[in-house]
Formats: C-alpha cells, structure tokens, sequence
C-alpha cells in the first residue's frame, strides 16, 4: 500500500478515537471497523463520499499516487487526462508518461 493511503488510514483511525472519546454516550458505535464514518460514529452516505473523492484525493496528495498507479497497470493516458480533468492531454502526457506503459 502507498505510503500516503496508509498515512491517511492512520489519520482516519486517530480522528474516530477522539470523536468517539468527545462525544462519549452519543457516539454512535457499531462502526468502528469501517473507515468512511462521520463525528458522531454514524456510517457516511455514499453522496457525501462521491461529492468529495476529489477534493479528499486533492487535500491528501493523493492524486498522483492514484494516477500513476492506473499507469503502471496499463489504463489509457487518455482515460487519466479525463479523471484528473485535465483540458490539455499534454500535461498529463508531460506529468506522468516516465510511469510506465503509456496506451
């Protein structure tokens, strides 16, 4: 696993210990083995998760990782220019075709 990811996994289990010790009886237990759970405990809805991937990817410096492993397995650069939005194909060609296989 990439360091990063395992960084933000540890972050992420630090986060719902203490929200869990600040709202005492509230917290809402029964989740504590999954990683998408919001303050109070409860599981975050799949909107939530979707509206804010990106700007998690973005705030997390995980973007690149992301990237360049879809490289390294082969993804079309074309596809990843169009995940990562980016307008002009050269700069994801520029950013990330030393990775790998370039289709």
């Amino acid at each position: 696993m990439p360091p990063p990811i395992c960084e933000l996994l540890i972050r992420l289990k630090s986060q719902q210990t203490e929200n869990r010790w600040l709202r005492g009886d509230s917290y809402i237990c029964g989740y504590e083995r999954c990683i998408c759970i919001n303050a109070v405990g409860r599981w975050m809805k799949l909107e939530y998760l979707s509206c804010n991937f990106d700007f998690a990817l973005l705030r997390n410096d995980l973007c690149h990782t992301s990237s360049s492993r879809l490289l390294t397995s082969c993804v079309p650069l074309k596809q990843i220019q169009e995940w990562l939005s980016h307008s002009d194909f050269s700069t994801t060609a520029n950013s990330y075709a030393h990775n790998g296989c370039v289709v």
